[in-house]
This record gives C-alpha cells, sequence and structure tokens, in this order.
C-alpha cells in the first residue's frame, strides 16, 4: 500500500513539474546551460496515462475489497447450510420427520442432484396429511438418481400402504426388513405395516 502512494505521489509531482517548467521557461534558464533549446519546444501533450493508472489502481483496490467480502459471504453462507443439513439429518435420524419436512424442502432445493435428499424428502412428507402427491414424485427421483439409502424402501413400502396397494406394501416392508437387517431406523414401523397389510 505505501508502494503504491509513493508512485501515485511521485506521478502527481513529475506533472505539475513539467507543466511549471513549460510554463516558466525563465527559471530553467538559470537551472541549466540547455535552457534556451528546450525553450523554443513545442508545447508536449500531457500524456492521459498517469490518469488512467490511477483509475486502474483504485479500481484494483475496490476489486479486492468486493471479492474478500464475497468470500466472507460465501463462507458464512456454506456455515449456514452446513448447519442446516446437520439439523435436518438430526431430527430425521431421530425420527422427527415433520420437523425435518422443511429443512429437507430447503436443502432438495438447493440440491435437486442429490437423490437421497429427495429420499428422505419424501419420507417426511409421508408423515404429513395431503401430502402424497409430493411423497410419490420425490420418491420417482430418488430411484432414478439411484438413492442407495435403505430407508427409501421403507418409504415406497409406507406410499404403497397409504395408496391401499397392501399386497405390495407387504412385499417392500420385507424387502425393506431384510435389507436393512438389525439396524433398520423404522424396524418396528415395518413390522406393524406389514402385519397389517396381511
Amino acid at each position: 500500500m505505501v508502494v503504491v502512494a509513493a508512485k501515485v505521489i511521485a506521478a502527481l509531482l513529475r506533472k505539475r513539474l513539467r507543466s511549471f517548467l513549460l510554463k516558466n521557461p525563465a527559471v530553467l534558464a538559470q537551472l541549466c546551460a540547455c535552457a534556451p533549446q528546450f525553450a523554443v519546444m513545442p508545447r508536449a501533450r500531457v500524456s492521459k496515462l498517469p490518469q488512467r493508472g490511477l483509475f486502474l489502481r483504485r479500481f484494483g483496490v475496490l476489486l479486492c475489497v468486493v471479492l474478500s467480502c464475497l468470500t466472507t459471504a460465501n463462507a458464512q453462507n456454506q456455515q449456514g447450510l452446513d448447519e442446516l443439513r446437520a439439523r435436518a439429518e438430526e431430527a430425521y435420524e431421530a425420527g422427527r420427520l415433520l420437523d425435518a419436512l422443511a429443512d429437507y424442502e430447503r436443502l432438495v432445493s438447493l440440491f435437486p442432484e442429490e437423490g437421497c435428499l429427495h429420499g428422505r424428502l419424501a419420507g417426511c412428507a409421508l408423515r404429513e396429511p395431503g401430502r402424497l402427491t409430493l411423497a410419490r414424485r420425490h420418491l420417482r427421483i430418488a430411484i432414478k438418481f439411484g438413492c442407495s439409502e435403505v430407508d427409501v424402501e421403507f418409504h415406497r413400502a409406507r406410499l404403497a400402504q397409504l395408496e391401499y396397494d397392501f399386497e405390495r406394501a407387504r412385499d417392500l416392508y420385507a424387502a425393506y426388513l431384510a435389507a436393512a437387517g438389525k439396524k433398520a431406523r423404522f424396524k418396528e414401523e415395518a413390522r406393524v405395516g406389514s402385519s397389517m397389510c396381511s
């Protein structure tokens, strides 16, 4: 910053000194022996490069400030997204699917290419009455993107049960219990749903 300031001051002094000497050739005659030659020279055009250079320096400083602000805002935005994802996953893991519904809707709107987010959104939507269309659409998207979460099978079974397709629901519940094993998140619900569909 000090170097830039020194260069700007030197450029301004050179410009003022040159214009002073061109207007007052007698001062130059007293200072050196070649003054008469210089005094009869045509008036030199003053270059606009120092003005452009000053503009470019100011623009460069402004650009650096704007970029640093954007970087800071991007970091804060990323931190907010990480918190949103953590809050949604925590509610989902705890089984509070209605609490996670709004967070997953936001995450799906921000990251539409992540299939498992669509699957989790569908599972959350199945808990709220009147959201079957939303659940159906996002389950299709999750399957299309190849979501490998086992919970998607449970959500498909629950959707089939809510659509009164009990035979298909029973088969999907059985497939979910076989695939998830002992660590199934919705194990009890799947057993109850399977027995209701029999």
